[in-house]
Order: C-alpha cells, then sequence, then structure tokens
C-alpha cells in the first residue's frame, strides 16, 4: 500500500528535459520499448551499438516531425521512446523498427529472361497476400511468406553487390506521379555518390539491363537506363525512385532514408499508453500527488 507522507520537494526527482537525454518528467502519452536483437554480425549488443541505433531512432522520430519526445537507453540491449503526440502507431512503428537499407546494384548480364519471370512470380505472391488479409489460414499466410522471401531472394542473385547505398543519400522526399494515388521518392546524392550514379548509369545505358534498387533486399524499382546516357551517364546528383507507391509508402520510405540504416535490427516489445502523471528516474519511478513527487 503507498503511504503519502509530506516531503519539502516539489520538484520531480528529474526535470522535464527535451534534449533526447533523459526522461520527459511528468509524462503522459506513449511509451515505445525497443529490443536490439543479436545477428551473426553482431552477437553482443555494445554500448556503441546501443548508441548507433538510438541515433537512428532519434533521426527517424524528428523526422516523423514529433516534436514533444524523449529517447534513451534502458539498459545494456534496449531503449525507450516517450512520444507525447503519437496518433498513428502503425506507422510510427513500421518507421522505426524497419531496418532501412537502401542500395543500387546493376543487374548481371544475361538475366533478362530470368529477371522477367521471377517478377511476374512476385507479382501473383503479391496477389495471393493481398487475398489472404484478414483469413485465419495461417498454413497458407505462412507458405506465401516463405515463397516470397524465395523470391526476393531470387531476384537478388540476378544482380551484382551494391556499388551505391543509402549512405550517400542527403535528401529524401516525396513526389506524386502522374495521378494522386501514385507517388515517387526524389533523392539526392552528395558528390561521391553522384560520381558513382553517373559511373554505373553509363555502364548500363542501353545495354537493356536494368539498375536494380533494393530496400532491405527487396526490388523496390527496376529502371532501364536509355542509350543517350551511354557517354556521360545520368549526371546531377538526383534521381528518382517509382514503385507504384501509395503516399503512406512513400512517407514511410522518405523517414526511413531521413534516418538511416539501422545497425542492427531492432523489435517492440511493450507499447504503454500512459495518461497519468509518471516520472521514472535512475532510481526507480516516482508519481506526482498533488503538491509533491513520491516513489512508488
Amino acid at each position: 500500500m503507498l503511504k503519502i507522507k509530506a516531503i519539502a520537494q516539489t520538484h520531480p526527482p528529474a526535470i522535464k528535459s527535451l534534449d533526447n537525454s533523459s526522461f520527459i518528467c511528468p509524462f503522459i502519452g506513449t511509451e515505445l520499448t525497443f529490443e536490439v536483437k543479436l545477428t551473426d554480425v553482431n552477437s553482443q549488443v555494445t554500448p556503441e551499438l546501443l548508441a548507433e541505433v538510438r541515433e537512428v531512432l532519434l533521426k527517424r522520430i524528428v523526422a516523423l516531425k514529433l516534436t514533444d519526445f524523449a529517447i534513451v537507453s534502458l539498459n545494456q540491449n534496449q531503449i525507450l521512446a516517450q512520444l507525447s503526440a503519437a496518433k498513428d502507431l502503425e506507422q510510427i512503428q513500421k518507421a522505426l523498427t524497419t531496418i532501412g537499407k537502401l542500395d543500387f546494384r546493376i543487374q548481371k548480364s544475361g538475366t533478362e529472361a530470368k529477371l522477367r519471370i521471377e517478377q511476374q512470380r512476385y507479382q501473383k505472391l503479391i496477389v495471393e497476400k493481398e487475398k489472404l488479409k484478414g483469413t485465419n489460414n495461417r498454413i497458407a499466410i505462412a507458405r506465401n511468406k516463405v515463397a516470397l522471401a524465395r523470391n526476393q531472394q531470387a531476384i537478388l542473385n540476378l544482380f551484382a553487390d551494391p556499388l551505391l547505398t543509402g549512405k550517400q543519400i542527403v535528401s529524401a522526399a516525396i513526389e506524386h506521379q502522374e495521378t494522386r494515388t501514385n507517388w515517387g521518392i526524389e533523392i539526392s546524392f552528395d558528390d561521391p555518390g553522384a560520381e558513382t550514379f553517373a559511373r554505373i548509369t553509363k555502364e548500363i545505358a542501353g545495354t537493356g539491363r536494368v539498375l536494380g534498387v533494393f530496400f532491405d533486399d527487396t526490388l523496390l524499382s527496376a529502371p532501364i537506363v536509355p542509350a543517350e546516357f551511354a557517354e556521360r551517364g545520368i549526371t546531377g546528383g538526383k534521381a528518382v525512385i517509382t514503385g507504384r507507391f501509395t503516399e503512406e509508402d512513400a512517407n514511410s520510405l522518405v523517414i526511413q532514408l531521413q534516418g538511416g540504416t539501422l545497425p542492427a535490427p531492432i523489435d517492440l516489445i511493450s507499447v504503454i499508453n500512459v495518461n497519468h502523471n509518471r516520472c521514472q528516474t535512475s532510481t526507480g519511478f516516482y508519481w506526482f500527488l498533488g503538491s509533491a513527487w513520491e516513489p512508488v
């Protein structure tokens, strides 16, 4: 049982801070707890890795235009984000937990026919996936998921290793195409990225091979570079990624590109809606009880 006792302190043990280095205190909103997952590359979660993950999450939250927030490390492998004005949690979760690895790959010679076959197979699997939504056919859903993963791996194998990545992107913004339901993403490269983009587009211009734009190893777009760019490639350091994106999908992709690639996968393990004045510090939780702060 909580006992209320008089204490002289009239401020919480941790003053409210929006510098993203401490908890918001007091706080009313949504708390998201993320956990960094181990991989073959990252066999342990080091303080440096946790800091890198936190930095990417911070940039993505800023890109989401959430102004009243805090993001702090809880322990060795968990990060807490406090969002005071979170509305679309599904969009936020997608924007924050996706790895966000973008790269550009040249199609291997002699794979044109096989790529068309795999792309047709992909479209059929996507149609099947949409039909399965809202059903309870877990076996069919699982099979479709496995088939899609195999299909994307088969497509990836038709391309060379990446020559250009999202690390060379300095800005990204959505733009609508012919109709309001068809959106693209305009990106700008830094100087080295612009040079690389010109070089690789020059290499495949007029050959019939495509430039594969991959996001988390899934093919987003596969444009053919016309022969007119065979002399110099596409210069200017800008490109537009098209792929029949909805406005929501395009916005989510832009947010992830602006935030950068997560150095390790993360899971959202907890979502708590806080509707009372609660303050969390290194010494525990505190409640605001009228005129003073009292430990739980």
